[in-house]
């Protein structure tokens, strides 16, 4: 199991430099494609970089091989995806306003609407319908 913790570990710092790298993107209010890319797989990033932790850990472990520097520096690294992968929610989104209980405006009724029936895929074609394009066609 030493060689699964030894092929882990890299591969964990990695992801965990692109998720700071991501978060970076996203922290110095770079505009266009490169904040939109970093946005989207950064919690993709964060994600991988806390299983590939966990596969070291557990490497490691597995192998008896633990020690404190081993175990600390997993969660040192799983802390930092946690830490790099939280967002401002809040600093995003402003929250609205509770209306008060007895001042709601009333709701309009939902008008009906009529929606045709749908056809059957074995119902045959009516005679005014235009004819069947196709190789198949009758």
């Amino acid at each position: 199991m030493s060689h699964v913790a030894n092929a882990a570990l890299p591969i964990a710092v990695a992801l965990l430099v692109l998720t700071a790298i991501a978060r970076g993107v996203l922290w110095s209010g770079i505009e266009g494609e490169e904040q939109r890319i970093a946005a989207k797989h950064l919690e993709a990033l964060s994600t991988w970089c806390l299983i590939a932790t966990g596969t070291y850990a557990l490497g490691i472990i597995a192998a008896g091989q633990a020690s404190v520097v081993g175990i600390g520096a997993s969660i040192v690294m799983a802390a930092a995806a946690l830490l790099l992968r939280t967002e401002e929610v809040a600093a995003k989104e402003p929250a609205a306003a509770p209306e008060p209980e007895g001042r709601r405006a009333p709701q309009p009724a939902p008008a009906h609407v009529q929606t045709p029936k749908p056809k059957s895929l074995w119902e045959e074609p009516s005679a005014e319908s235009t004819p069947r394009p196709g190789l198949w066609a009758r």
